[in-house]
């Protein structure tokens, strides 16, 4: 926790994470974001806060961009970053972060090319500037376009929250790879491995 903290420095962002297991879920989260579902139980922060937020109109039902705010908290997280002292932080941890990874049932695997997949992901999630429409089968809601339903959970977050918030999400995470790659390059690939 101490090594979040002097990551981070915000205490009020601090609230956001669940610390108990951090490692054991930011590893399962990473594992599940290029999949079709990532369950709350694993994820490293707390759900966002406020209900989700709708807009009607002629018979159709579509993400309101209000439901863009509900996401601040996590995009100022982002964006208060360093990514280098990210990197830093994750390559001396790395031992954890791999150990997980293996406990997880990936014995033989490297939680790096994980990572990288999971980032690569991310990062060709598509970019709406229009409302997205959604329908309600059941319970919850889902996306009308079978398109955007079928792709990673990690690509439907980010359209969930919104294009902006999408987009300086997308900024960090190509800084996060950038650091990656020239710490990979720079140290050796066995050292992350």
């Amino acid at each position: 926790m101490d090594a979040l903290t002097s990551l981070i420095g915000n205490q009020s962002l601090l609230k956001i994470f669940k610390t108990e297991q951090i490692i054991h879920d930011i590893v399962a989260t990473i594992d599940n974001l290029p999949g079709p579902r990532a369950p709350m139980s694993v994820m490293p922060v707390e759900p966002a806060r406020g209900k989700f937020i709708i807009e009607k109109t002629k018979g159709t039902i579509g993400i309101d961009q209000q439901n863009a705010i509900r996401y601040t908290p996590y995009v100022r997280l982002a964006e208060s970053l360093d990514a280098k002292k990210l990197v830093e932080l994750y390559v001396r941890l790395y031992p954890l972060f791999q150990q997980s990874y293996e406990e997880l049932g990936y014995p033989g695997k490297y939680f790096n090319d994980r990572l990288m997949v999971a980032i690569d992901d991310l990062l060709a999630a598509p970019e709406f500037s229009k409302q997205i429409k959604l329908e309600q089968p059941k319970y919850y809601y889902q996306y009308a376009d079978p398109d955007i339903e079928s792709l990673s959970i990690g690509q439907r977050i980010l359209v969930r929250i919104g294009i902006d918030n999408e987009m300086l999400i997308k900024n960090k995470i190509r800084e996060i790879k950038q650091e990656l790659i020239h710490h990979m390059h720079k140290i050796g690939t066995s050292d992350v491995r």
